[in-house]
Parts: C-alpha cells; sequence; structure tokens
C-alpha cells in the first residue's frame, strides 16, 4: 500500500503507464486524447448478490445504495437488500429493475469519488433512467420513483409476452412486423431484439431457424418495448405528471434517437412514455458517442452485457466493465479503472487509496532504457568529396513476368500510324493476333502537320469504337534527325486536338543499347525516346511508353511486343524473344566493367584537347579541370568567340593554371567552320580529345515546344554529328559528350534538354560501337550553371535535385570509363524527395533498382512480411479486408521509425500524434516522400500534419491506393482516424513548435 501510494501521489502520471499488485502486471498501456463514456446497463443482466460485496468495502458505495434502498423501500414489500442477499423474486420485473437501479447508481457514486468524469452517458431501457439521475434530469427521489413505479405496472401487465434475440438488420424483418412483433432493441449492426405475444414470437423464431437465421428466445415474463406495453402508459403518464425534471449537466444519448438528446426533450413526460414503447437505439447511441470521439467505455453494471453488444458497432474502443459475473468485485473494479488510466482517463489515485491508508515512502529511480541516438562514425573508407556516390548508369535488365509468361490479350481497336510500310504490316498483324481491333493510318502522303494529321484521325475512325491504344512509327522512317521529334509532338496535338484519350506509344528501332552486344544503330531515334520521357514526367494521361524493337523483329518478337503494351513499365526493348527495361544504378568507377573491362580515360598533356561550347558554364568549368590536371593546350570554341561575355576572364584563369589557351568563334553545326578549326589546329599538338558542352539557353515543356525549340535541338544535335564524323579517323584518346541528365529521367519543363540528354547518350554508344573513344556525361543541375537562377534551383532542391559545385562535378572527368560507349550521369540527388516526385503520378520504374529506393520499399515488406509478388497495392488487394488497415499501419510505423530513427517500429505507437513522436516539417516530408516511394500513392506534403496519427495516415495511404477497395478495412478505424484529424491543427501547431 505505501509503495502504490507513493507512485500515484509523488510521481508525474507518464504517457506509459502500467498497474501492479505484488508481482503480478493488471493492465498496461499509452495514454491518448480520446474521450469517456458511461453506459448503464438494463434489465436481463441482474444477479443475486450482485455489489454486496462492493458494499461491504467501499463506505461511498454502500452510502450510496442506502440512500436508493432508502427510497425504494418504502414503495417495495421487502428490503431489497434482502432480495439482492437471498435472489428470490429477483428475475420479476419490480425486483430485476430496482435492483438494478441501486447498484447502478452506487457504482457511479463509487467511480465519480475515485475521480472518474464521464464526457457522456448512454444508458440501455432502464439504464437511461439511471443516466437520468446522475445527469442531474432527476433528482434520487423522482429516479426512485419512476424505476419503481415503472417497474410495478410493467409486472402488473397481463404475462403472455415474449422477446426474440435474432441476428438480422431492420431491413430483414419488415415480414415481422407484418405479424404483429415490435422492434424492442437494435443492439447492432445485426442484432435486434423482437418484442410480441409469446405464440408468434416463438413461431416465427421456427420460421428464422428454418431458413437458417440465428435467433434465441429470451426468458423474460412480459413483451418490453412493445404494443403489449400500451396498456400500463395512462397510469404511468400521472407518474410522470408529479416528477419534477431538470437539464442534465452531462450529455445523454437518447434510446429513442441515437443521438444526444436536445435540450428540454429528455424532460418532457411523454418522452418517458415513448421510452417505454419504442425501440431502444443503442447500436446508433454507441455509434454517436464514436462521432463525438469517445473511445474509451465504462460499463456499470452486473456484468459486460454492454460491452460487448456495443463492440459490434465500435470494434478499436476500449470497453470496460466494473463487474464480472463470478469475478471479485472489489477486484473487477478496481481493474476497471486501472484499464481506463492506463489509456489516458483521469483517475484520483489519492481517493481510491483513501479507504487503505499509506505513507509516502522513498521509490528507486526510473530504470533507464538507454538507446543511442547519435550517428556512428563509418567504418569504410570515406570518399573525400562524395562524388562517387553521385555516379550513375543505366543497365538493362529482362522483364521477368513476360520473360516467363508473355501472353497478353489486348482489346479494343488499336491505331498504327506510319509510312514505314512493312513493319507497319507487321505490326497490325501482331495486334490483331493479340486480340486486338487494329487500323492502320499511313502517313505517307500526308504533310504531318498538326492539322493533317488530326484529320487523318478523324476520317480514318468514323464508325469505330474510341480508340484503346495508339502506336506512333514516325521516329522510324523520320527524313531528318529532328524530323522524328517534330513528328511526335504533332501527333500528341492531334492527339488533343481530336478528343481522343487513348494511350500513345512510340515505336523506335535500335535506338537504345541494352548492352555491350547490342550497339546502337539509330542514335537520331533516340531524341524521341527523351522527348517521349519528357511527355511522361508531365504526368499526361495520354502517354503510353517507348518500345525499340530489333533490326529485324522475329515472330517471337512481335509476341513480346503486344505483350509489352500491358506490362506496365513505360520504357521496353525487345531483343531476341525477350523485353528488357532500363534501370538507374550506382556506377563504382573502380569496379571493371563486367563485359569489356578497360581503363579510365587518359586525357593527353602534349595535344590539343577541344572544348567545343567551351566559353558556356559547363565547357569552362570543364576547361578549368583540365587544365588542373595536366592538358595543357585547350581551344575553346563557342559562336561569339572571345566576344562572349566571360571570355577574357575565362583565358586568364586557364593562363593561370598553367595551359595555353585559344578561343574561336565556331558553332559545331556548321560543318565547313568546324573542319576549317580542326584542319588549323598546330601540327605539333594536334588534335588529342574532344569534349562537347552545348548549351540550350531557353527550354519549355513538350507541348510549348515551338519550331524554333526544334531548330536550337536539330543544331546541337548537327554539332555532335559533324564532331563524331571530322573526328572519328583521329585516333582521339577522348571523345566526351557533356548533356543533362534530363536525357535520362526526363523533365517536363526542358524537352530540348531531355531529347539532346538522351541522344548524345546514344552518340556515345552508336561511335564506341565503331571502336573510337567515346564517352557522355549526364550532369545534374550546377550551382552555376544555366538553370541556376535562384528560383529554379530551389524548385529543383525540392524536388530532389541539388545543385553541384562545378569544381566538385567536373572530377568525374578524371574517372571516366574506357569501356565503349560508356555513359555516366552524375548528379546529387535525395532519392527519396526525388522518387516521391517521379512516381507520384505514375508507377515508372526506372528508379526500381537504386539501393535507396529499394531500401524505402524494403522497409514496408519486411514490416509487413510481405513475400508476394507486386507492390503494396498489389499485396494488400489480395488480403482480406479486414486485414489491409493492419499492413497500412505496419507500413505507415516501419517507415516513421525510419524516419525518426527510432529503433524499431514497435516503438511508434500507433495513436500518439507525429509531433509527439518528435515529427517536424523537415521529417514530415521524408516520411511523405518515403511511403510515396513505397506506395506508389500520391500524397501531400503536409499529409502527416493533415493525418496526425499513424493509424489516421494509414487511413489516408489505404484510401489513396485502394480507393473504393479500402472502405471496409478502414470503416472500423474510420472514428478513430477522424478524430485524430479532428484535434487537428496539426500543420499550425509544427509551426508554431518549430518556430
Amino acid at each position: 500500500v505505501d509503495v502504490g501510494w507513493s507512485l500515484a501521489t509523488t510521481r508525474a502520471a507518464l504517457e506509459h503507464r502500467a498497474v501492479l499488485t505484488g508481482d503480478t502486471t493488471i493492465t498496461s498501456g499509452v495514454t491518448t486524447e480520446g474521450r469517456l463514456a458511461v453506459l448503464f446497463t438494463g434489465q436481463g443482466s441482474q444477479r443475486p448478490g450482485m455489489g454486496l460485496d462492493l458494499y461491504e468495502q467501499f463506505p461511498i458505495f454502500a452510502e450510496a445504495f442506502d440512500a436508493v434502498c432508502a427510497r425504494l423501500d418504502v414503495r417495495l414489500e421487502r428490503p431489497l437488500r434482502e432480495v439482492l442477499a437471498d435472489g428470490t423474486g429477483l428475475e420479476d420485473t419490480l425486483w430485476a429493475q430496482t435492483a438494478l437501479f441501486a447498484l447502478e447508481v452506487a457504482l457511479y457514486r463509487l467511480v465519480e469519488s475515485w475521480g472518474v468524469v464521464p464526457d457522456v452517458l448512454l444508458g440501455h431501457s432502464l439504464g437511461e433512467i439511471t443516466a437520468a439521475h446522475v445527469s442531474g434530469i432527476l433528482d434520487l427521489d423522482d429516479a426512485c420513483t419512476l424505476v419503481a413505479e415503472r417497474g410495478r405496472l410493467m409486472q402488473a401487465l397481463p404475462t403472455g409476452g415474449g422477446m426474440l434475440a435474432v441476428q438480422a438488420t431492420e431491413a430483414d424483418l419488415t415480414d415481422a412486423t407484418d405479424l404483429g412483433l415490435d422492434i424492442a432493441a437494435v443492439n447492432g449492426p445485426q442484432s435486434l431484439v423482437l418484442s410480441g405475444d409469446l405464440e408468434t414470437i416463438e413461431r416465427y423464431a421456427a420460421e428464422c431457424t428454418a431458413h437458417g437465421r440465428r435467433v434465441n428466445v429470451l426468458a423474460v415474463s412480459h413483451a418490453f418495448h412493445s404494443a403489449l406495453m400500451e396498456p400500463m402508459l395512462d397510469d404511468f403518464a400521472t407518474v410522470l405528471d408529479s416528477l419534477t425534471f431538470h437539464p442534465a449537466r452531462i450529455p445523454v444519448v437518447s434510446n429513442l434517437t441515437g443521438a444526444v438528446a436536445e435540450p428540454g426533450t429528455m424532460q418532457q413526460p411523454d418522452y418517458w412514455l415513448n421510452q417505454v414503447r419504442q425501440p431502444v437505439r443503442f447500436a446508433d447511441g454507441v455509434a454517436t458517442t464514436a462521432e463525438l470521439g469517445v473511445d474509451r467505455y465504462l460499463e456499470l453494471g452486473p456484468d459486460g452485457v454492454l460491452s460487448a453488444m456495443a463492440r459490434d458497432t465500435v470494434s478499436d474502443a476500449l470497453f470496460v466493465p466494473a463487474l464480472r459475473k463470478d469475478r471479485d468485485e472489489a477486484g473487477s473494479a478496481l481493474t476497471a479503472i486501472s484499464r481506463l488510466w492506463t489509456t489516458g482517463a483521469r483517475i484520483d489515485w489519492s481517493k481510491v487509496f483513501a479507504d487503505w491508508g499509506g505513507r509516502t515512502v522513498d521509490l528507486p529511480t526510473y530504470a533507464f532504457q538507454r538507446e543511442r541516438y547519435w550517428p556512428q562514425p563509418s567504418t569504410g573508407a570515406a570518399v573525400g568529396n562524395g562524388l562517387d556516390s553521385w555516379r550513375y548508369r543505366i543497365v538493362w535488365k529482362p522483364l521477368k513476368q513476360l520473360t516467363e509468361s508473355p501472353a497478353a490479350s489486348l482489346s479494343g481497336t488499336w491505331a498504327v500510324v506510319g509510312s514505314a510500310d512493312g513493319l507497319r504490316a507487321e505490326m497490325v498483324a501482331a495486334l490483331t493476333d493479340a486480340g486486338a481491333t487494329a487500323v492502320s493510318l499511313p502517313v505517307d502522303d500526308v504533310p504531318r502537320t498538326r492539322q493533317d494529321l488530326m484529320e487523318l484521325l478523324k476520317h480514318a475512325l468514323v464508325g469505330s469504337d474510341p480508340l484503346a491504344g495508339v502506336v506512333s512509327l514516325t521516329a522510324l522512317d523520320a527524313r531528318d534527325e529532328s524530323a522524328g521529334v517534330a513528328e511526335t509532338l504533332e501527333l500528341t496535338h492531334a492527339l488533343d486536338d481530336s478528343g481522343i484519350d487513348a494511350r500513345l506509344w512510340c515505336v523506335t528501332s535500335g535506338a537504345v543499347s541494352t548492352g555491350a552486344s547490342d550497339p546502337v544503330r539509330n542514335p537520331a531515334q533516340a531524341l524521341v525516346w527523351g522527348l517521349g520521357r519528357a511527355i511522361d514526367r508531365g504526368g499526361s494521361a495520354r502517354w503510353g511508353g517507348l518500345i525499340d524493337l530489333p533490326e529485324e523483329p522475329a515472330a517471337r518478337d512481335w509476341t513480346q511486343f503486344a505483350a509489352a503494351l500491358l506490362s506496365g513499365p513505360e520504357q521496353l526493348a525487345i531483343r531476341d524473344g525477350q523485353v528488357r527495361v532500363p534501370r538507374l544504378v550506382p556506377d563504382a568507377p573502380e569496379t571493371p566493367d563486367p563485359v569489356a573491362g578497360g581503363e579510365p580515360v587518359r586525357w593527353p598533356e602534349s595535344g590539343t584537347v577541344l572544348v567545343a561550347g567551351g566559353t558556356g558554364v559547363i565547357g569552362a568549368g570543364a576547361a578549368r579541370w583540365l587544365a588542373d590536371h595536366g592538358v595543357r593546350h585547350l581551344l575553346l570554341t563557342g559562336r561569339d568567340g572571345s566576344a562572349a561575355p566571360g571570355a577574357t576572364e575565362l583565358v586568364a584563369d586557364l593562363t593561370g593554371r598553367g595551359a595555353q589557351v585559344a578561343v574561336v568563334a565556331c558553332d559545331p553545326a556548321d560543318r565547313t567552320a568546324l573542319a576549317k578549326v580542326l584542319a588549323e589546329i598546330p601540327r605539333e599538338h594536334p588534335p588529342a580529345a574532344v569534349v562537347y558542352a552545348p548549351e540550350i539557353a531557353a527550354d519549355a515543356e513538350p507541348s510549348e515546344l515551338t519550331s524554333a525549340g526544334i531548330d536550337v535541338i536539330d543544331r546541337v544535335v548537327a554539332g555532335a554529328r559533324h564532331l563524331h564524323e571530322l573526328t572519328t579517323d583521329l585516333g582521339l584518346s577522348a571523345f566526351v559528350l557533356l548533356a543533362s541528365a534530363d536525357g535520362i529521367w526526363g523533365n517536363a519543363r526542358q524537352a530540348a534538354r531531355s531529347a539532346v540528354g538522351a541522344y548524345l547518350e546514344a552518340l556515345a554508344a552508336y561511335r564506341g560501337a565503331g571502336g573510337a573513344a567515346a564517352v557522355s556525361v549526364a550532369w545534374g543541375p550546377w550551382k552555376d550553371s544555366g538553370a541556376g537562377d535562384p528560383e529554379e534551383l530551389e524548385r529543383l532542391r525540392q524536388g530532389g535535385l541539388q545543385a553541384m559545385p562545378p569544381e566538385v562535378a567536373t572530377g568525374v572527368l578524371g574517372r571516366l570509363p574506357d569501356r565503349p560507349g560508356a555513359g555516366v550521369a552524375v548528379a546529387d540527388v535525395n532519392w527519396s524527395r526525388f522518387a516521391a516526385a517521379y512516381l507520384a503520378d505514375r508507377a515508372r520504374h526506372l528508379l526500381a533498382d537504386l539501393p535507396e529506393v529499394r531500401r524505402l520499399r524494403g522497409i514496408g515488406a519486411a514490416a509487413d512480411g510481405a513475400d508476394g509478388p507486386g507492390g503494396p497495392r498489389e499485396q494488400w488487394v489480395r488480403l482480406p479486408r479486414a486485414e489491409r488497415l493492419r499492413a497500412a499501419l505496419r507500413l505507415v510505423r516501419a517507415h516513421t521509425a525510419d524516419v525518426l530513427a527510432y529503433p524499431d517500429m514497435e516503438a511508434v505507437e500507433p495513436e500518439r500524434e507525429f509531433l509527439d513522436l518528435g515529427m517536424s516539417s523537415l521529417t514530415a516530408i521524408e516520411l511523405r516522400d518515403a511511403l510515396q516511394v513505397a506506395t506508389g500513392a500520391p500524397l501531400s506534403s503536409t499529409v502527416a500534419f493533415e493525418h496526425t496519427t499513424p493509424t489516421a495516415l494509414a487511413e489516408h495511404v489505404l484510401q489513396a491506393l485502394l480507393g473504393p477497395d479500402a472502405d471496409d478495412a478502414v470503416g472500423v478505424a474510420g472514428v478513430a482516424g477522424a478524430d485524430a484529424e479532428s484535434r487537428g491543427g496539426g500543420i499550425l501547431r509544427s509551426l508554431l513548435r518549430e518556430a
């Protein structure tokens, strides 16, 4: 007792709580901010001796019990306590109702003395009178009069009534009401009680049993809450007229409506007349309390009858009966308040201990559970400038599900647009074989403008069903390098103008290399790949994807082509009857290429290195690195030559670094001018290496790319091609093409950079396959680049791309691989943030093999124990509906633990608010990013403050991912989530906390 008293009165009530007796833990839990409802039991649960043990042990209970009995005994033939002690007649209505009322009032006064303050009250039939009394509507004298006279009048009615519990909904029981039976109680979604003539009750019970419906004939003397109660109503009205009603001090949920009683409603005598006759809408009442934010219930009565029934309506709340049949009453009552306290209810333990004595004693200090949160120093070798962690490259992998099962079944009408007659015919045949209705749309004699293509589509599709898909072959037969881009754009505009919602697939052949034995054959077609990636990143619902065909497709390739259209990935290549997909992976420079081996690129000290575009930001940065690393002769070209802004200062800087520098005005798009520049390089320092660093000053979204933008692409492409053609036979030690990483992952705002980047990567692979030196470098943003205005850099940063210092980024030039046609991407990327944006509107697959992305996806899979195919959506759909929310909650808790550096997900309490868990505005973004990567569900940046607990956020993720399929799963926990959100203010409170 002394230890308990000292703990209760001298120690803080922390969130994690437990109640023990000796060495036994009675209960433990974590506090929440929910509300408390008190339930009062109705007739049927009474039992001999109920409450008498409490009477002996708790003076407050005895005092309240005696006060009730003193008022009831004057209206009864025997003292109520005697009836309770021997049980004689306790099944009769009068004794049952008066005994239950006395018990419930005394129980309430006991827990009230222990500090229990309910937020709302709900009684069942007779129990509603107890609720009315303790709320203040009836004083004790009038409440006892009402209970005694109500019981006496009911008992005086003729016997012969019956009641039947039925597993059904109200809508299921219209046949029962047609027979003259009344609905007496709605206790749960499929738990009803019928009341009426006993013979009819028994006959209907037999019919239900014959139809497989579960029923139970109740042992009662009268048909309560039915028409058989009406003969007592006049006399009962006289009793009610003599009573005085007062305003309620505590809200009461009405049995008649299932809603909170409006002021004045329960103060009307007619209410209590109807309460005898009308059904008890207990299930609606429980649902109302949940909507009010109640998540813990204390039942005051002889057993846990209402707690069991209420769980059918609200499954995720705490239901605590104060007493249990055949259990020690004092122990049951103390366990009940202990369970309430460990979940956050207020209990005044000093009042609980008051009857037992107790003195304050010294207590030991808390036993600390030590966890280290400071980051541990890395045991591996650190890379000084972090450059190696910025390197990535593309690899191609077989699409496993199509390799194992290539069969596909298309449907609907598909249009094939292009002028490659033979290939178009084969494609139409392949689509037809796969189940589609294929329409061939030749464009040989069409100007291929937006208007002309729109007219072609309209005329060709008159009378046909809406298109399911469009396959474009325009890149295969483009008249020149940039024509494939222009015609693809015109086709997308024509589809828009025609109101065609079908997805567009662009087909190329030899535009990409899937490995050392599969060279690029048509680098110009790679422009369409870069453009397509930009269109895709723009979120166009009309974009299907890109498919690259082998040089001469075989029958099995066409089978795979049809299957690829339905496979999911948006970028595919078909080789040797196999579908392959690109994956971005880390590029470790110290790891030899598994196919070609090779050494890093060697930069010459004696020869001349031509830097085309050398007066621009990227070219100048490359030139500075070359000068710092032993290149003594630099030839820089630019459209404006030495008149370019900053050219004079650049020459001085490079000279100071030990290089001899010449600057020439030359655009490599002008083949003649470029040939002249190359020819004029001194023989004593012949051309030894080429760096091409084109700059695109202005760019736009694909839909806004004008003819001027196409001209920019054409000029950059021509410059690269001319450099390649004019230097192939010079035996260069290095030929390096510098481009934007937008060509790899696309940029909805930079269509030209995306197209050019993909082309330069393909040109390097094409040149390398021919035996000449070639490598491409795809840069992320530079701090001093043309994209370096603060607003643009901030937009990129928010999307996961950090601007790189040029002096660090150019370090890659010293570690370029020498494998044929190698390409490397260099970018400082926050992958969780970038992947969240990349995957926000579509399940793209390029990043799937990155360790950071795999880790984020693996967190959820490990937490969920998922080992089936597919991501969370596919796995959760296969789960029983009741399990889906649990799976989503495990995912949210696992990622929350990861973001907040908790030891494991068990440390993340499902109902604890994110702010209390330690979430900040920054970690909230990280959690959003991680969940978006793991699930593919679109989530707002403030999602953790809009859905403020792990449970609420799990419900939201489930809804975002599964839509209507999530409804049943979320329904069981919707109240808790709604309450968490209603406490709300998460965003504001976060800002105030961080201010």
